[in-house]
């Protein structure tokens, strides 16, 4: 809980009365990996700040899974559209490792926002932040397949390790092959520039 007090507190100052309702109303939750966390077309019931683990965020299109964002420790994965009522997300939420989560309801967030104006900033740079990640994934696939990896770094590459291949090639639009192509010819470059240096 201390993690996520530190985070709120980054965005913008808690009041005492704040992070006591928050202490009150929120509960951790283990999910082991394959476990689901919200499945496209349900009223998602609970916002999850990730203590640990990795959850992905992904979208059903036609027969299709579109892997849309990664979300892991000290970061929050959610529906923005259930901040403002109980409504059927086109999100689903799936652990992809072993994965400990704080939840929080909507119901309680719709409340919490009313009684502490702090908490509507806090709620609106999260949403900020989830926007920021799918518009970079649009933006991603316009881009070569090289500079698509390099992005991928840029955005995920604290979780790169608890991701496996397949979903980063499923995420970055390409084939397996092609992908382990591009990252053995990271590697040879790297080792390139560390020779030229000694």
């Amino acid at each position: 809980m201390n993690d996520l007090y530190a985070l709120l507190e980054q965005i913008k100052p808690v009041s005492s009365g704040l992070q006591a309702d928050l202490g009150e109303v929120m509960h951790a939750r283990n999910y082991p990996p394959g476990a689901s966390l919200g499945v496209p077309g349900d009223v998602p019931e609970y916002f999850f700040f990730i203590v640990r683990g990795i959850v992905e965020t992904y979208v059903i299109s036609g027969e299709r899974r579109i892997i849309t964002a990664f979300t892991g420790p000290n970061e929050v994965c959610f529906e923005p559209r259930c901040l403002l009522a109980s409504v059927a997300t086109g999100h689903g939420l799936i652990a992809l490792a072993d994965t400990e989560a704080l939840c929080l309801s909507y119901a309680s967030i719709r409340r919490l926002s009313m009684l502490y104006p702090e908490f509507g900033y806090h709620l609106q740079h999260f949403v900020g932040v989830r926007e920021g990640y799918y518009e970079r994934r649009i933006e991603l696939l316009s881009e070569p397949t090289d500079v698509r990896l390099q992005r991928f770094m840029e955005l995920y590459g604290h979780h790169f390790h608890a991701v496996t291949r397949a979903l980063v090639s499923q995420y970055l639009s390409m084939s397996e092959s092609h992908l382990y192509t591009l990252l053995q010819r990271q590697r040879e470059e790297y080792h390139a520039k560390k020779k030229k240096k000694r």
